[in-house]
């Protein structure tokens, strides 16, 4: 009997190496996403600690009414700008994510075209095991014939 070889199999281990190379993009993309959560929640924890250190001053300078503003201000654009990297960063999850579910359906449909063909494989080398096992036992038949 014959092993089944797959025509497409080649086809196939690509699919299976381009899911797994695009889902780890996927893993990274979403390591990231969650760092600048982390980096967001840090933000605005430094943020709320410098508000605390507002309230308890009784009394302001000048300088240290400048310095708080200005340090509120840069703290609150650094908040802004990890908000857009975390923003990007979910948008080209979403990206990724298409990415991988349809390299994940063509190896599905390559798979299941590969079930089909070993089904059709296998029903062909039994009618050729099937006809071998006939004509042997007619050739058998004919043969005891004979001896009589």
């Amino acid at each position: 009997m014959k092993k089944f070889i797959y025509k497409y199999e080649r086809l196939l281990n690509i699919r299976e190496i381009e899911e797994k190379r695009e889902y780890a993009i996927l893993t990274k993309i979403r390591n990231q996403v969650k760092l600048k959560e982390e980096e967001q929640i840090n933000k605005k924890e430094e943020i709320n600690i410098t508000e605390n250190t507002i309230k308890n001053f009784d009394k302001f300078t000048i300088e240290e009414l400048k310095y708080f503003a200005a340090l509120l201000s840069e703290q609150n654009k650094e908040l802004e700008k990890i908000i857009v990297e975390k923003r990007d960063l979910i948008k080209k999850e979403k990206e990724q994510e298409k990415k991988v579910v349809e390299i994940s359906r063509a190896k599905k449909t390559l798979e299941k075209l590969k079930e089909k063909h070993r089904i059709i494989f296998n029903k062909e080398e039994e009618k050729k095991l099937n006809k071998f096992l006939d004509e042997l036992g007619t050739q058998k038949f004919l043969n005891n014939r004979e001896r009589i």
